[in-house]
């Protein structure tokens, strides 16, 4: 990624006078707390009142606070400069202890192995076993930030662009105020009547090339609700709906991806669970047909998918993805080899027949999810003659496997910044992994973390991936893209993958 001085607009189009967006959303935004961003909508507006060091801008490395930085030659002291004009929206200066107050707060209260555990002694922080001043993190006067990590990452300028490393005022409380806020828009109050409002911050640095006044978030119940509002001119952005064609003739369709990845994950340990057999685990991997899948859900903002990362992450010189193409399951699936796998898995398993194996399916009790569910046990059954029970919960996050069940659990995830890293780092996380995998894991992810040299760095990552999808701890099924229709009015509002599911970009938004 290309390290500019600040996120300039990609176009200059002559503003109009009402220069005040308004977007919908289909659920209440709640609070914004950076230190808990649960949603989409949250992070979107996060981003807009927040600003740390750095900025990422349209998958770019921006300058955000910070107007320059050196790291040292082993990669793991980085010294940042604020600017001398970085200031909250009541002009308040924002200085290099208020960096420091937020990092040690995480440091207590969150910790975040991949992100702030990558700093000395923060584990150590968290665990209580010192104190948070022994956070290695230091200030040379009032603008000037020092950071010592435990070994060099790649990824840390990225991570310091996430809204969760904004600056902390002193005399900050629980509740995000006004004041509080550092980045181009200025949060206005709570959500109020299903709207959350920004106002323009004219205090932020870049304040000139801001050209939107006001940003409006607003809770719609439904597309129907959202369509008549975008015909009145209330709104001028709205989501569209999964499924079915818009007919509206006054905006623009533009189709989108997310950054939103759905999977199954497997509970592979047990000794009476029978995903203990990677053969079973592979011959479920192997029995699908991902893009018939798909086909059967009948929505045109879903493609199917096999990998562990998204196709639009950077490696050397092109994507990732494109760098490294081989992966161990095709799109269509292999029946041949998932029913031979199968077999291999009844013998380690001690068993006469496939209807003796007890698998279960676990989904949100949500009408999508449920369909999806389904479309994925009628394949098995047809493909493998597997007998797949689905099961509906509530919560996803709460479930539980029961020792010696076949459970699999559909899920998704979302990456919060632009490196292969962040797709891969949270499985050494997961509970269910089968015995081995953890530890083979972790060192691979410590190798890649201690590389200097990009390349070396991106293979040592690429083994993860494949070790992951070899040992079929997971079932990759699709991304999500989304579909928007925009005022014809609007320039320079974008989405990005890496904002927490398809966030917007309204940063140099104007109408003309």
């Amino acid at each position: 990624m290309l390290l500019t001085a600040g996120c300039e607009s990609r176009s200059e189009p002559q503003p109009a006078k009402q220069q005040v967006l308004r977007y919908v959303n289909y659920s209440p935004i709640g609070d914004v707390d950076p230190y808990n961003l649960t949603s989409s909508a949250q992070y979107t507006v996060a981003c807009h009142v927040l600003e740390g060091l750095m900025r990422v801008y349209q998958y770019e490395l921006c300058y955000g606070m910070a107007e320059g930085y050196e790291i040292s030659e082993d990669g793991c002291t980085y010294r940042f400069f604020l600017r001398e004009d970085a200031c909250y929206s009541d002009g308040t200066p924002v200085q290099a202890a208020d960096f420091q107050r937020t990092m040690r707060r995480l440091a207590e209260e969150c910790y975040l192995p991949s992100q702030l555990g990558l700093i000395e002694n923060a584990r150590e922080v968290y665990k209580g076993e010192l104190p948070p001043e022994e956070l290695a993190v230091w200030t040379e006067g009032q603008r000037t930030l020092c950071i010592q990590l435990e070994h060099p990452a790649a990824q840390f300028l990225q991570i310091l662009a996430l809204p969760t490393y904004a600056p902390t005022r002193s005399d900050r409380g629980d509740t995000l105020r006004p004041e509080d806020c550092n980045g181009p828009f200025v949060l206005e109050g709570p959500e109020t009547d299903g709207v959350l409002s920004m106002e323009k911050n004219g205090y932020y640095w870049n304040a000139a090339k801001i050209h939107l006044d006001r940003v409006e978030a607003v809770t719609m119940s439904g597309p129907t609700e959202a369509y008549e509002a975008f015909d009145r001119g209330e709104v001028q952005v709205m989501p569209l709906p999964l499924e079915g064609e818009d007919t509206q003739s006054g905006g623009v369709v533009r189709q989108v991806q997310t950054g939103i990845m759905e999977y199954i994950k497997l509970w592979c340990q047990g000794e009476e669970n029978p995903l203990r057999s990677q053969n079973l685990r592979l011959a479920l991997n192997n029995g699908l047909d991902r893009t018939a899948y798909v086909q059967t859900l009948g929505s045109t903002v879903i493609q199917p998918w096999a990998r562990c990362v998204l196709p639009e992450i950077p490696g050397m010189r092109e994507t990732y993805v494109e760098e490294f193409p081989n992966t161990p399951f095709s799109l269509t699936g292999e029946l041949e080899k998932a029913r031979g796998q199968l077999d291999q898995a009844l013998q380690e398993l001690n068993l006469a027949d496939a209807s003796e194996l007890k698998l279960t399916l676990v989904v949100h009790n949500d009408s999508w999810s449920i369909r999806e569910g389904q479309a994925l046990v009628d394949q098995w059954q047809e493909h493998l003659g597997l007998t797949v029970k689905l099961e509906c919960v509530e919560d996803i996050a709460s479930f539980t496997a029961e020792a010696g069940r076949g459970v699999m659990v559909l899920e998704g995830s979302i990456g919060e910044y632009n490196d292969p890293v962040v797709y891969l780092e949270g499985w050494t996380e997961w509970e269910g992994l089968p015995f081995g995998v953890k530890t083979a894991l972790r060192q691979l992810l410590v190798q890649a973390a201690v590389q200097t040299d990009r390349s070396i760095r991106l293979n040592c990552l690429h083994q993860t991936e494949e070790l992951l999808l070899e040992q079929g701890v997971l079932i990759p099924l699709q991304i999500r893209e989304d579909r928007l229709l925009i005022d014809p009015h609007l320039r320079g509002f974008e989405t990005s993958v890496i904002l927490a599911g398809g966030g917007y970009e309204f940063l140099y938004g104007c109408f003309y």
